[in-house]
């Protein structure tokens, strides 16, 4: 597998968990407002979607520079 397969491997897992994670946030965001949630439940969503968005910054910085 070259490494420009496995970069589009990688980058096209990372976009399909931000989409799942923002979803994830949305959900979490609205049980909360409707009091089915603690905010908790909705700073861990948020927690979980700005720890893959600073992967997928890495990831692409890593190969912007090689």
């Amino acid at each position: 597998m070259t490494g420009i397969t496995r970069y589009a491997e990688q980058i096209e897992r990372l976009h399909n968990r931000l989409t799942i994670l923002q979803h994830s946030v949305a959900l979490a965001t609205d049980r909360y407002q409707g009091g089915y949630a603690s905010y908790l439940e909705q700073l861990d969503a948020q927690r979980n979607l700005y720890a893959t968005e600073l992967d997928a910054i890495s990831v692409i910085v890593s190969h912007s520079v090689v």
